[in-house]
């Protein structure tokens, strides 16, 4: 399992994440869908290890939890693929 807890993160002013909490089971595919500029990737970034939250946690409770996104700007538009694998 994946959880996260009361994740919040800010840069400067700007509030990305704020009290963001989910788990997700073995066996199920999420989706996470989200405008540019509202924290997708950040919370994905979060969730791979690849930045620390402002606040909250992020738990792993099964070894095999594995998290891939890759992400490419197209003139003002991000464009973000992610997989998240829970077996």
């Amino acid at each position: 399992m994946l959880s996260a807890h009361q994740i919040n993160q800010t840069y400067g002013i700007h509030t990305v994440l704020q009290d963001i909490n989910f788990s997700l089971h073995t066996g199920k595919s999420p989706g996470l869908v989200g405008a540019y500029d509202f924290g997708v990737t950040t919370l994905l970034r979060i969730l791979a290890g690849q930045e620390q939250p402002g606040a909250g946690m992020v738990t792993r409770t099964h070894p095999a939890v594995q998290i891939g996104f890759t992400c490419c700007s197209l003139s003002e538009m991000e464009v973000c693929i992610y997989g998240v694998s829970l077996c």
